[in-house]
């Protein structure tokens, strides 16, 4: 068609646009952090938090540690099941996978105009 294309990676956008985040992503990510923390108070080093999702037609998960030597330098590929044909779309067992992650809509707090996020104070704890 001679149009023009550019790719773009989305870690950068969704990096540049939290504020627009599902409040799934955004519950989870809370959770991961809390629970990060709460392992690392109890001493658990060289670990990583993860999601482990639950088989069903209802979308739930838990908390699980995995030990940073088995993840680092890895990465996880969407199936090819999942990728249409033509290579050029996703399959209907990829929408009903990825739908429940994007349920919700996160409002954070606005300032003029622009959205408020927290300060952290740098407190240290205690061992």
């Amino acid at each position: 068609t001679g149009a023009k294309v550019r790719g773009i990676e989305f870690s950068l956008l969704q990096r540049c646009a939290a504020h627009v985040g599902s409040l799934t992503d955004v519950n989870e990510a809370y959770w991961a952090g809390q629970m990060a923390v709460r392992y690392a108070v109890e001493g658990k080093t060289d670990y990583m938090v993860a999601f482990e999702r639950a088989e069903g037609p209802e979308y739930k998960c838990d908390i699980k540690l995995i030990n940073l030597t088995d993840v680092a330098n890895t990465e996880k590929k969407i199936p090819r099941e999942w990728i249409n044909k033509e290579g050029n779309g996703v399959t209907k067992e990829y929408i009903d996978y990825a739908l429940p992650l994007i349920q919700g809509e996160s409002k954070p707090p606005l300032e003029d105009g622009l959205p408020r996020f927290a300060k952290l104070k740098k407190v240290l704890a205690k061992k």
